[in-house]
């Protein structure tokens, strides 16, 4: 409730407080000045709640509401008759829901959860997006821990699909992929007619969201914090300053030789609005030195697969570090191409041979905030979980592999530990639109750097099958229906529905010594034989419409699929 609305002044017994007077949340001209909240336990609050809903609904016109900052409905010191904050804060729901009626979507944001089951139909359960590979991990992280809720209390909201630059294309499949994944809200807020056609085809197949309820794997799976600190292989020089800090900027404040011992004092992790200066934006440095033992034994770097990295944690906004004044990163960017990336990890690799192995080493970060809290606020790790599944159709599965850091790494993920079980599967690639080679115990990839795996795996059959189809991410849940083999003719038919009028593509497993005759469809479609053996079938850009289809296949001559 801001100022200008009138409604502070003429009912401040509304208003939450505390002991020094009515709680001021923020001041934020373009929302209206101070903004106040609401004791929703007050019955008049609920009929004013209640009127503004159905107003919403019934003069404006709308069907779906979303509520932010619900965490100030529940503050202050007492609530109106002695009720808990949670009495109160269900009290107001209950009047929103009330008011909008039972077909209107309303969607609570930053609130006290399980508080709202009930009143909500969808739930934001996580920080906000942003559109790079930092701003995408505390989503993935919260619609991971807190995939319980979904299609349980309410439809989880990770935060918008977001794929446009700077992410890369593989950042953005990842993203989508996570999405598509966990079933929730897909909601996005890309410039769309701005949008490059490679991504607006990766949001397409992500429509319509899949009925599925995906999990990781490896959600509560832990792992050391060691930032601030230099890492090299399993050893660990953790960095405990003291640390200095100065607002302002010079290039000088990043060499080795300057002396910061002026500079105040400055806890780390921390906002440096709490460590006394309120309100600042821009630039602002922090220093520390520190010790190294004598250089290991053995060289330290890209030769022995033991480079060093300095793992920071978390700045707000954009920084570039130097470590014996050899810059070794930056993240975001400065002013006048000011690009923030407050939610990124930040963990550079540092040149051995700007290390000073058994004696004083010097770390300068600048730092560049441009709104809001800003500086060096968190040193942990907080990785999302790298395996998540989801059965789009019985025993059709699509996985996905992520790879978090900056560096390839090599996974194998047992199946056994998908909830998949069997001896033999079919594999795709989904992103790929191609044919993996049969899967037995694991997925085993190699994952490039800030990259994924999306894969459809289906148990491996004796007569031919689909393994997937360029419509959709989840495979299996959205497109294929009626599937069907008439053993007798020899031949697999099939329906492709909720297409979307773009060029469609099925790829079908075949055993060996099959081979694929015509296919008959709605639509003409075309059939080719890949080296591996499967059959893909194609269709040309449509209206949309239904394809009812079918393939008959032959006896070949027994050769085994992938040795055509």
């Amino acid at each position: 409730m801001t100022e200008r609305s009138g409604i502070p002044a003429a009912h401040p017994d509304w208003l939450l407080r505390r002991a020094e007077g009515p709680i001021v949340w923020d001041t934020r001209e373009d929302w209206g000045g101070k903004v106040y909240s609401l004791d929703g336990s007050h019955p008049q609050v609920q009929q004013w709640l209640f009127d503004l809903a159905r107003r919403v609904v019934q003069e404006w016109g709308y069907d779906y509401l979303k509520i932010d900052f619900l965490l100030w409905a529940t503050a202050g010191d007492a609530h109106y008759g002695g009720l808990t904050h949670a009495e109160a804060y269900r009290k107001g729901l209950a009047a929103i829901r009330e008011g909008l009626g039972t077909e209107a979507f309303l969607l609570g944001c930053g609130a006290p959860l399980q508080h709202a089951v009930g009143y909500v139909n969808g739930m934001r359960i996580g920080t906000d997006v942003d559109a790079n590979w930092g701003g995408l991990q505390a989503p993935a992280r919260a619609a991971a821990l807190r995939r319980f809720y979904h299609r349980a209390a309410w439809l989880n909201d990770p935060d918008c699909l977001v794929v446009r630059p700077p992410l890369a294309a593989a950042e953005a499949q990842a993203w989508a992929s996570l999405v598509a994944l966990s079933g929730g809200l897909t909601l996005f807020s890309d410039n769309l007619p701005k949008l490059p056609h490679d991504r607006v085809a990766i949001l397409q197949r992500t429509l319509p969201v899949a009925p599925v309820a995906g999990r990781a794997v490896d959600a509560f799976a832990g792992e050391p914090e060691v930032a601030p600190g230099l890492v090299a292989g399993t050893e660990v020089y953790r960095l405990g300053g003291p640390w200095r800090f100065r607002t302002g900027d010079d290039p000088g404040y990043g060499r080795r030789e300057y002396d910061e011992q002026a500079w105040e004092p400055i806890a780390v992790p921390g906002n440096w609005e709490a460590a006394g200066h309120p309100g600042y934006d821009g630039y602002a440095w922090y220093r520390t030195r520190f010790t190294l033992p004598p250089l290991p034994s053995r060289p330290v770097g890209p030769s022995d697969g033991r480079t060093v990295y300095i793992e920071l944690g978390k700045i707000d906004d954009a920084d570039e570090t130097f470590v014996n004044g050899v810059k070794v990163g930056q993240t975001g960017e400065f002013p006048p191409r000011y690009r923030s990336e407050w939610q990124t990890y930040r963990r550079y690799a540092v040149p051995d041979d700007a290390l000073n192995w058994g004696g004083e080493n010097v770390l300068a970060v600048r730092v560049y905030d441009g709104g809001g809290p800003g500086g060096w606020w968190s040193v942990r790790r907080e990785r999302p979980p790298g395996t998540w599944v989801a059965e789009g159709a019985p025993r059709w599965w699509t996985a996905a592999l992520v790879n978090w850091d900056e560096e390839a790494r090599d996974v194998a993920v047992p199946l056994v530990g998908l909830g998949i079980t069997g001896n033999k599967f079919d594999a795709y690639d989904v992103w790929r639109n191609a044919p993996l080679p049969d899967l037995t115990t694991k997925l085993a990839a190699r994952l490039e750097p800030r990259g994924a795996l999306t894969v459809a795996i289906r148990p491996t059959v004796a007569r031919p099958q689909v393994i997937g189809t360029t419509r959709h991410v989840v495979q299996g849940a959205v497109d294929i229906t009626d599937e069907a083999w008439e053993a007798a003719r020899r031949t697999l038919r099939a329906t492709s529905a909720n297409l979307d009028g773009r060029a469609y593509a099925v790829t079908i497993a075949v055993p060996r010594g099959m081979r694929p005759g015509v296919c008959k469809a709605d639509l003409p479609c075309t059939v080719s034989r890949l080296a591996s053996g499967h059959v893909v079938l194609k269709w040309e850009p449509s209206d949309g419409r239904d394809i009812h289809w079918e393939i008959n296949f032959r006896q070949g001559t027994g050769v085994r699929r992938g040795k055509d």
